[in-house]
């Protein structure tokens, strides 16, 4: 009786399942609010293999980022073999909470001895932003001028632990913290800035503001932490500092006076009027148009001497009718 072809196959394949549902290790994981005790569904799982004893290296495990979906419940499967001497790290995470991180070493085949309780918490702690190193760029200023606030806002989370490794999805939501920084100018807020800060980190923050009355101004920053990770915060506020405005008193150039002083030194023709010069080299241009203005003596010797030039003119006249009359 020859073998049943479908019956070897299906066999084989069973064979072929058995040996690869065996190659792996279950783990099974449930997961919960730590602060309320409550299921947690929509919880995702990443996992690193380890490269060194503490972690702070790491190459990713499974390729995908897993998830409880709408259960509470994930099973995560571990390679028989263990991948490094130093085992893995195996992240869960959820908007609004903190990251929960385990090692595991799991290897061989089969499920784990037991079920394992995931707990995802917010900080109960009452949490704030510390300000450091609040200035004001001047306290004394005319109006209309603009003044610069800085300060350096401190993240509201510490790396205790020292921790080097952070998965690079994880960073700016999960490790980071947002932090609204606020601008007062007598206890009105005028500017606003929005922070997504790194633990254990601090930013400078800028702002400038024009003052344009007169009178005294105070200036202030706020912190305020608008992070859904914290179940309790506070706000954190520098001390005033009162900045003096005076009215600026300096005249403004009008910019028609150099016209019109001009326009003055013009005739309706628009060319210079040589009798009302206003430089050294108009008076110079004009002392060679100047009359010459005679003394009595200077005009009576004048006088003589137009009589006596006027007998020479007509002696010179007699001799030349002369000449002409014996030349004919």
């Amino acid at each position: 009786m020859k073998p049943n072809k479908f019956l070897l196959l299906f066999i084989l394949t069973a064979i072929i399942l058995t040996a690869v549902a065996s190659a792996t290790v279950y783990e099974v994981n449930n997961v919960y609010d730590g602060n309320t005790g409550k299921t947690l569904t929509g919880v995702s799982v990443i996992g690193y293999t380890c490269q060194d004893k503490a972690c702070n290296t790491a190459m990713r495990l499974w390729p995908a980022t897993m998830s409880t979906g709408n259960d509470n419940t994930i099973i995560l499967s571990y390679p028989t073999e263990l991948q490094s001497e130093f085992g893995y790290a195996v992240y869960f995470f959820k908007p609004g909470y903190f990251p929960y991180k385990v090692r595991a070493d799991w290897y061989g085949e089969g499920r784990t001895p037991k079920d394992y309780t995931i707990k995802l918490y917010k900080l109960t702690e009452t949490a704030s932003s510390q300000i450091e190193n609040f200035d004001v760029s001047d306290t004394s200023v005319k109006t209309e001028e603009t003044i610069t606030i800085t300060a350096d806002v401190l993240s509201p989370r510490i790396n205790t632990n020292n921790i080097q490794f952070i998965p690079a999805e994880l960073k700016d939501n999960y490790y980071s913290d947002k932090v609204k920084v606020s601008l007062l100018v007598n206890g009105r807020v005028t500017e606003t800035k929005n922070l997504n800060m790194f633990w254990s980190t601090e930013q400078e923050v800028e702002f400038e503001f024009t003052l344009e009355n007169e009178g005294d101004y105070t200036i202030q920053i706020i912190t305020e932490i608008t992070d859904n990770k914290f179940l309790s915060t506070e706000n954190e506020e520098t001390e005033k500092i009162t900045v003096k405005v005076t009215k600026d008193e300096t005249p403004e150039p009008n910019g028609d006076d150099d016209e019109d002083e001009d326009n003055q030194n013009k005739t309706p023709s628009g060319y210079r009027n040589l009798n009302k010069g206003d430089t050294w080299e108009d008076e110079q241009y004009q002392n060679q148009f100047k009359s010459v203005v005679l003394t009595s003596d200077e005009s009576e010797n004048l006088v003589k001497i137009s009589a006596w030039q006027k007998f020479i003119n007509w002696i010179k006249y007699i001799f030349r009718s002369l000449f002409w009359f014996l030349d004919n």
